[in-house]
């Protein structure tokens, strides 16, 4: 059996695949050239909750913010909300990455917001920034 995969872009355009092309999944783009773009909804995942941001900015740097939530301290914010934080802090296109529970951010590893609940939450998958040279494995 043979096993195949295509990767495409948000408009369903493929994409071909090269070293150095990364790509981070997320669910509902914030901002797209500058504007926000959230889509029209309702229900749980629209409504305040902790967030996790991804963006990047017109000269090309990678921003992360998280938003806590679901505690007194801090209520989370909306999908409208978290558009507008993401273009204020200036990020030109932005995506709204796993949140709720999973909102969690550590910086040189020191856990830097109050992740909702008891304690932090085990999760797949996680955005990971390393700051080091990046160089292409030659297999």
């Amino acid at each position: 059996m043979r096993v195949t995969s295509a990767l495409t872009d948000e408009h369903g355009r493929r994409l071909p695949l090269r070293d150095g092309l990364f790509g981070v999944n997320g669910r509902h783009r914030l901002t797209e050239d500058g504007r926000i773009v959230v889509p029209d909804g309702s229900g749980g995942f629209f409504a305040r909750n902790p967030r996790t941001v991804a963006g990047t900015t017109r000269d090309g740097k990678i921003l992360l913010a998280t938003v806590d939530g679901r505690s007194t301290g801090s209520v989370g914010t909306t999908m409208d909300e978290t558009a507008a934080l993401a273009q204020a802090l200036g990020m030109r296109d932005a995506v709204n990455l796993d949140g709720g529970g999973s909102t969690a951010m550590s910086v040189r590893g020191a856990l830097v917001n109050r992740p909702s609940g008891t304690s932090e939450r085990a999760v797949g998958d996680a955005l990971v920034y390393v700051d080091a040279p990046y160089r292409p494995r030659h297999d």
